[in-house]
């Protein structure tokens, strides 16, 4: 009796040892889990939110990742699961197998929609990290087609060398007599005064228009096209970077019908009577009333 009632306490010793090492292995194995890699997207210039974009933008990516126990391997950048060409499992240099900051330049999709995309990195253990951001096409964002004239030159109009009178819709430059056997075609005239010195304004605008202190320019002419003027805050390097009317459609506060006392630089609002919007700047002046003035012109089609 007593050697029976023996074996079995030792038989439950033995298995109450058995299931506290599995649990102090268990213990054990979760406090050893592996460390993967981390992967942040950096901002500024750079996406690191969901946008809304046109039609074959560029997408401009930056991001740093740090390994966690094991190096970093490859890097994959994947559009709704697919991922984009060269960029397949990319292989991290191993310069970078530790710290991996790089950038990427793609081009968004030219059909509408939204789209999903995917920034991996993994380590050698095969653990990875991700961020992911949503980009929406939007066709209307690319805005309609403009005309672009450059290197316009003019002259005041007191200098008979060279044209004082602008058709801004297709970037001609006429002399009086051209001007005045054409009216309906001149949106801007050009002249230098003592007052509003280098100065863009409407046919119809008084200052060529007769009376004390003024221009007769235009007095005699059966079309007088009103075009307006107005201050922009578009700055000189971002003309240059204009290729659709979406900056220019927005274009309000167009009040005035001269716009006085223009320098190198400026870029000034328009629209002429014909509801054509555009954007004028000043690439050189004389800045004397015999002198001449070169523009650049951007106006919608």
């Amino acid at each position: 009796m007593f050697n029976l009632n023996f074996n079995k306490m030792k038989r439950t010793h033995v298995i109450i040892g058995l299931l506290f090492f599995a649990m102090f292995t268990m213990f054990m194995e979760c406090g050893d889990e592996a460390v993967g890699p981390s992967l942040s997207i950096y901002g500024g210039d750079f996406i690191d939110s969901d946008e809304t974009v046109e039609p074959g933008a560029i997408l401009a990516f930056s991001w740093h990742a740090q390994k966690g126990d094991a190096k970093l391997e490859t890097m994959t950048i994947a559009r709704d699961d697919q991922a984009l060409v060269g960029w397949d499992d990319k292989e991290i240099p191993n310069a970078q197998n530790e710290n991996y900051t790089d950038t990427a330049l793609l081009e968004a999709p030219l059909n509408e929609g939204a789209y999903n995309y995917t920034l991996i990195v993994t380590d050698k253990d095969g653990l990875s990290a991700s961020q992911s951001v949503v980009i929406t096409v939007d066709p209307a964002l690319a805005g309609n087609p403009i005309h672009t004239y450059t290197a316009i030159l003019m002259a005041g109009l007191e200098n008979n060398e060279y044209g004082s009178f602008l058709d801004a819709e297709t970037g001609t430059v006429y002399k009086y007599d051209g001007a005045t056997s054409n009216p309906g075609l001149i949106d801007m005239v050009y002249y230098y005064g003592s007052q509003n010195n280098a100065t863009f304004c409407a046919p119809s605008d008084p200052t060529v228009n007769g009376g004390a202190g003024n221009f007769s320019t235009c007095v005699s002419w059966s079309t007088k096209n009103t075009t307006l003027f107005g201050s922009s805050n578009i700055t000189a390097s971002e003309f240059d970077n204009i290729v659709s009317d979406v900056e220019i459609s927005v274009i309000t506060g167009l009040s005035e019908t001269k716009k006085t006392d223009l320098a190198v630089g400026h870029v000034a609002s328009f629209e002429t009577v014909g509801g054509k919007k555009g954007l004028v700047k000043v690439t050189a002046c004389d800045y004397s009333n015999t002198g001449t003035i070169t523009i650049d012109v951007k106006i919608q089609q």
